[in-house]
């Protein structure tokens, strides 16, 4: 066969003709490539995150060995004032790991809904170029013909829409 250019559609006949069709709306923000980005996006961000976590407190665990081995070589003012020092390096590095859990959160929250933002535009044009009165999420149907399921359809509509998708964590969540 020849190459094609853009998303294969289905021909006409395979397009379900019904007034009530059935689409999994989950699986189309779970299997479309542009939530497949978003997770590799996540999970990269995530490993990077949390590897700069580690370095921070391997470094602070090794300052702290080295506090407590210098201890009986201090005077205790001199000793108390680092480790008064010490003791707020902690508190700052471990209220930044918070923000920055935060952040990633946020960042994932708001990416995945601007993916859902899109499929209803996407539905409502399938809607409309399959004729049916009426496109019901799967998670409210008890038992239906499985021919009425256009979720592969909607997975390549909601693809084809979205084309290529990045996501880029804010330069704050990104280690240093």
């Amino acid at each position: 066969p020849a190459p094609t250019n853009g998303p294969v559609r289905p021909s006409r006949a395979a397009v379900p003709r019904s007034p009530v069709l059935i689409v999994n709306r989950q699986a189309v923000l779970e299997a479309s490539a542009a939530a497949r980005a978003l997770q590799e996006t996540e999970r990269e961000t995530l490993e990077r995150v949390t590897a700069e976590l580690e370095r921070v407190k391997t470094e602070l665990q090794v300052e702290e060995q080295e506090l407590t081995r210098l201890k009986p070589t201090l005077p205790p003012d001199q000793f108390d004032a680092r480790a008064r020092e010490f003791d707020r390096k902690v508190k700052a590095e471990r209220a930044a790991g918070q923000d920055r859990r935060a952040l990633f959160q946020k960042f994932t929250q708001e990416a995945r809904q601007a993916l859902a933002s899109a499929l209803p535009r996407v539905l409502e044009a399938l809607r409309r170029e399959t004729g049916a009165l009426v496109l019901l999420d799967a998670s409210a149907v008890a038992a239906a013909d499985p021919s009425l399921d256009v979720t592969s359809l909607a997975i390549e509509r909601y693809d084809a829409e979205m084309g290529e998708v990045r996501f880029d964590p804010p330069e704050e969540l990104m280690p240093r």
